[in-house]
């Protein structure tokens, strides 16, 4: 499996593409300017891939939550592209009471939205990416290890 290409890049946030899946890794709060950007970035490989698009967003209990303004241009992009998302992994990384409560609200919140693809909130992008693999069967096992494996590179390339 080839690497990650990346897509959009600023400090706040780095998207990528490996085929099939779009990867989001939010370093900060998400912001309305890079929000725009990123989801316009997502909008456009989601409608142009055939055969549909994983999406993983990437972010940790540290970087607070994006303002009113990013989550609605988030939000529409996201409803934008839904008949294209053949999964969509969220992985809120994190340890103890404050991560497992943040990832149980947006469960939550992600369960009274009613999206029509599979869905996952993990604590760690190998849980996300495994459970798509077994879940779905999008990915193989194979190519989930390969995408971790290059998720980390694009991580460790960032820091």
């Amino acid at each position: 499996m080839p690497s990650v290409e990346i897509t959009y890049e600023h400090p706040g946030v780095v998207s990528g593409f490996q085929a099939p899946v779009f990867v989001c890794w939010w370093r900060k709060a998400p912001a309305l300017p890079f929000a725009k950007e990123m989801i316009d970035t997502f909008v456009e490989k989601a409608t142009s891939t055939p055969g549909g698009i994983i999406f993983l967003v990437i972010t940790s209990t540290e970087n607070g939550i994006p303002d009113r303004a990013a989550a609605d241009v988030l939000t529409k992009g996201t409803r934008l592209a839904e008949k294209h998302i053949l999964a969509h992994g969220f992985v809120i990384e994190g340890t103890g009471i404050k991560a497992g409560a943040i990832r149980t609200s947006v469960k939550t919140i992600q369960s009274l939205a009613r999206v029509v693809f599979p869905w996952t909130i993990a604590s760690t992008v190998d849980e996300a990416a495994l459970w798509i693999t077994k879940k779905t069967g999008f990915i193989s096992e194979p190519e989930a290890h390969a995408l971790i494996a290059n998720i980390k590179e694009m991580r460790a390339s960032r820091k």
